[in-house]
């Protein structure tokens, strides 16, 4: 039975032979009418607190629940700048690793191609001296040879020319050295040993070559 401070009030007892004062019965149950009624008003206040402090608990946990997902989202925004900066990191890394050993390719190359320009122009140093050895060795055994032809001439000349003159006058005849430069002019001329130089120069070169 749901029992108000109205039906405490209103509330009749029944009257027995000796019964309770009705005044003292009617104090009584005014006062625990009131009573019950501070209970009630309480009870609403209690009700309408709870209420209230419900709906501020679920708008904590509302705050709480959006937090806590702001914060999900940051750290999952975190990681992903991070794992963005890492692969930007390791893509800027290996661009720069690639360059430079681009570089350093290129480097090699022209190191190689410069050593090889080196080693090409030693061989023809080296092939230019041979042939320069070469061919100064065959000036000087021409030089020696035509030496030889001019001596022999030079001789002949003499003994034809005592031969001559022995024929000619039975007396002594003083035979003057011989002119080199007598010689020279006339081994310009086109004499037989002139023509074997010449022939002797054609045979070498053709034998040398072109440096």
């Amino acid at each position: 039975m749901k029992l108000t401070p109205i039906d405490i009030r209103k509330w009749e007892f029944k009257k027995g032979v000796r019964g309770y004062d009705k005044y003292e019965v009617q104090a009584f149950l005014e006062l625990a009418s009131e009573e019950f009624e501070k209970l009630q008003q309480e009870r609403r206040e209690f009700e309408q607190k709870s209420k209230r402090l419900e709906k501020e608990i679920e708008e904590y946990r509302r705050v709480e629940k959006s937090l806590q997902e702001t914060l999900i989202s940051a750290k999952e925004t975190t990681e992903k700048a991070m794992q963005n900066s890492r692969k930007e990191a390791e893509l800027i890394v290996g661009d720069a690793e690639l360059h430079a050993d681009k570089i350093m390719d290129s480097a090699r190359k022209k190191a190689s191609k410069i050593e090889d320009e080196i080693t090409r122009l030693t061989v023809l140093r080296d092939s230019f001296a041979v042939k320069l050895k070469g061919m100064l060795n065959s000036q000087i055994e021409l030089l020696e040879l035509f030496e030889d032809v001019n001596k022999d001439e030079d001789e002949n000349k003499v003994k034809e020319e005592v031969i001559a003159v022995d024929k000619s006058d039975p007396e002594p005849v003083i035979v003057e050295p011989v002119n080199e430069n007598a010689h020279e002019s006339d081994s310009e001329e086109q004499s037989p040993s002139a023509n074997m130089m010449d022939d002797f120069l054609k045979e070498k070169s053709e034998s040398n070559g072109p440096l």
